[in-house]
């Protein structure tokens, strides 16, 4: 019953949006096909074929200062498809150095979370990276928040920007917010060269004592701070595409001695006409005795080609070594190759 009056409600709303001034309404997809072998674990072989994240993404130029943009994605949850409402939220533009936005939003930490969203056309490689992964899938980041920011770009000849959030934070959902602590998220970026572009951010948040999080753990009184520091050239006038980024999550736990967890992506890949061959490699390391996440060091290194057959349509082709080392149990290595579609429509 709440799925078909979330669908309602999202045909409502894509039904008065569309009389709206300057109206778009775009849709993103992607069907992968896999196989993975897992080395010493009772799973060993897998194959199938997967439906991805069905992504509607909605933009509206209400007036001429003011703007929509509305994101929703249809996935699989496990047992059946669930709608989530990624972002929504409405911004007033009054110089390109200064805009108001308020919403829900992608939180303004590095470059990834920022430049792409749900759609996988748009991202280098078949998944986000797992420093980067969402938050139900149990992420170490805030990859969304609700609340309100102000931002700007195209200061000086360097193109400085900044982002300044006030949001609800960890601890809360899209209707309460359980704690009276609000999360501050700072981002100064700049872009010296085109495409160029260079980027620090930091966040801090204090989750309450009982808080259950997206991994499960129920945790005491915790100050959440992350220290971030990213660079990326993609889609400029070389051949060569690059994004590197590194997140440092410090936990201190109310009885507990703090606690520090890195995360790190690094991506290159190079033109050729329309291919580009990529390599990557992410992980995140955990702490000894770290008790806010399920410490579980991963690392994955990806050889990938992506088929660029028209802006919005994409065929990569991965192959994939994740290993992972959760305390307390046995490494587990696995080898993955994906073949993907996915566009934009």
């Amino acid at each position: 019953m709440k799925t078909k009056l979330t669908l309602f409600s999202l045909v409502l709303m894509i039904a008065l949006t569309s009389y709206s001034q300057e109206t778009q309404i775009k849709g993103f997809a992607n069907i992968d096909a896999m196989g993975s072998f897992e080395k010493d674990t009772a799973r060993k072989d897998e194959n199938h074929f997967a439906i991805g994240q069905y992504d509607l993404f909605i933009t509206s130029q209400i007036t001429q200062n003011v703007k929509m943009l509305g994101e929703s994605v249809f996935e699989f949850d496990g047992n059946s498809f669930a709608i989530d409402l990624e972002r929504v939220m409405v911004d007033y533009y009054m110089k390109d150095y200064f805009s108001i936005s308020v919403g829900k939003f992608h939180t303004p930490l590095g470059y990834w979370n920022n430049a792409y969203h749900h759609g996988m056309a748009l991202q280098p490689t078949s998944i986000r990276p797992d420093a980067l992964k969402f938050e139900d899938e149990g992420g170490i980041l805030p990859i969304h928040e609700l609340g309100a920011q102000l931002h700007g770009d195209g200061i000086t000849k360097y193109n400085f920007g900044y982002n300044l959030m006030l949001s609800n934070g960890i601890a809360a959902d899209a209707a309460y917010d359980y704690n009276k602590s609000k999360a501050v998220t700072a981002n100064l970026h700049a872009e010296p060269i085109e495409n160029l572009k260079l980027y620090v951010s930091g966040y801090m948040d204090r989750v309450p004592d009982g808080y259950t999080t997206a991994q499960g753990i129920t945790v005491k009184k915790t100050d959440v701070q992350i220290l971030n520091a990213s660079i990326a050239y993609v889609n400029g006038k070389f051949p060569i595409e690059f994004i590197g980024e590194f997140f440092n999550v410090t936990t201190n736990m109310d009885s507990v001695v703090s606690k520090v967890t890195n995360g790190y992506v690094l991506y290159a890949g190079y033109k050729i006409k329309k291919f580009v061959p990529y390599v990557s490699y992410d992980g995140i390391a955990y702490q000894k005795g770290e008790q806010y996440f399920i410490e579980n060091n991963v690392q994955t290194t990806t050889l990938g080609l992506r088929y660029i057959m028209s802006p919005l349509s994409v065929l990569k082709l991965e192959y994939k070594y994740h290993t992972s080392a959760q305390a307390g149990m046995p490494s587990v290595f696995r080898n993955q190759i994906t073949l993907q579609f996915a566009f934009g429509f």
